[in-house]
């Protein structure tokens, strides 16, 4: 697995993209797609959202391309083992690996999931062979009674670590509780049912112990002595699988 990542960085051209990558459309990108760290949970993990509720592929594609959608979603991975994992350690006092993942699902529609799901498969390959283990915990919120036969497509597609980390909630009455369990209510945003609303929107503020203020946070150079990607590689583990209910009922995996 290490040699095949390194081969893969160097094709990719990861250290390049590290150096010198700009995503200069984020703030249309974030119309349609919001991608973006927010704060830490309880336990020190960066905590990410995802939002494809408003998400319309033609628009999408018009502003960015997939190319380019997976090349910021490797330069975040590279921040958040480098930069965010760190701040996040020493804010809490104990070394953080993994962080805890949102996926809002409110307002999706099955056939807007099914266009996108060449960019899911890409990102998902990208995150599960060459950035293993990064997730520690993976909310789907919001889950339309439909996203049932959507999870039947996407699981085959997951390693079974992966896999078991996924709990499939509904709505607020079932997701706010779960969260806010995990997360600060003033670190949580107010759309999920916590406190926070940062000028400017929660999804572009990028706040948290590696940016304290917000704002655009500088992804440190392959230079730096801070972790890589490649030197985590290696590190395998697994957990138990966990499926919430959906309106009162689980979703079959």
């Amino acid at each position: 697995m290490l040699l095949a990542a390194e081969k893969w960085r160097k094709e990719f051209g990861v250290d390049e993209l590290v150096r010198s990558f700009e995503f200069t459309e984020i703030a249309e990108v974030d119309k349609y797609y919001p991608q973006y760290y927010h704060h830490m949970d309880k336990s020190g993990r960066p905590v990410y959202i995802e939002r494809i509720g408003n998400l319309n592929m033609k628009a999408l594609y018009a502003c960015t391309s997939q190319e380019r959608l997976l090349q910021h979603l490797v330069v975040e991975y590279e921040s958040f083992l480098s930069q965010r994992l760190t701040a996040c350690s020493a804010a809490i006092g104990h070394p953080v690996e993994t962080s805890l993942t949102i996926l809002d699902l409110g307002g999706v529609s099955l056939s807007n999931f099914i266009r996108v799901k060449d960019y899911v498969f890409a990102a998902t390959h990208i995150g599960q062979n060459y950035y293993p283990e990064c997730m520690g915990a993976f909310y789907i919120i919001n889950a339309p009674w439909a996203f049932a036969a959507v999870w039947a497509a996407i699981k085959p597609w997951l390693d079974e670590v992966t896999a078991s980390k996924v709990n499939i909630v509904g709505g607020p009455s079932a997701y706010r509780p779960l969260l806010l369990a995990q997360i600060d209510k003033a670190c949580l945003p107010k759309d999920f049912g916590g406190e926070c609303v940062c000028e400017g929107g929660c999804s572009l503020s990028d706040v948290g112990p590696w940016n304290p203020q917000g704002g655009k946070l500088k992804v440190a150079t392959p230079a730096d002595d801070s972790p890589t990607a490649s030197a985590l590689t290696e590190k395998i583990a697994g957990v138990t699988v966990t499926e919430s209910p959906v309106n009162g009922q689980v979703l079959s995996a």
